[in-house]
């Protein structure tokens, strides 16, 4: 009898296969296609890790078990989905920014919008020359 831990052990097998498929095929393309890949090995590695980790009912295993190349498919899928890793990037960048600007400076905003000024001032001036 097939438990719902052993058929998605299966699943996560079956997807690591076509995972190894995937990147034979770009190995065969050589180092440049295989760059232009990286953000696709990626990502498809991140769906397998994470579907491991889901809760996934069993009558859902056994259908995905039974499609064919559904980690590209899920790829596919997440594509149109990919504008919230940006977004989630831009998040990062910015608040990373300015708490390292904040502890780089160790001042409080007055401080640094008064020294903004100045730069700004300095090149005013030296563009007006």
């Amino acid at each position: 009898m097939y438990t719902v831990q052993s058929l998605k052990e299966e699943l996560v097998k079956k997807l690591e296969k076509e995972q190894d498929e995937y990147l034979e095929n770009i190995r065969m393309k050589g180092v440049d296609y295989a760059i232009d890949r990286a953000y696709e090995i990626s990502a498809r590695q991140e769906i397998i890790d994470c579907l491991n980790v889901m809760n996934i009912e069993l009558k859902d295993i056994k259908a995905l078990i039974k499609t064919d190349k559904v980690l590209a498919m899920f790829y596919d899928e997440w594509l149109d989905y990919d504008g919230n890793l940006y977004e989630s990037f831009e998040y990062t960048v910015e608040n990373a920014t300015k708490r390292l600007s904040d502890e780089f400076y160790n001042k409080d905003d007055k401080d640094v919008e008064q020294e903004n000024k100045s730069v700004k001032t300095k090149n005013n001036e030296r563009e007006s020359r």
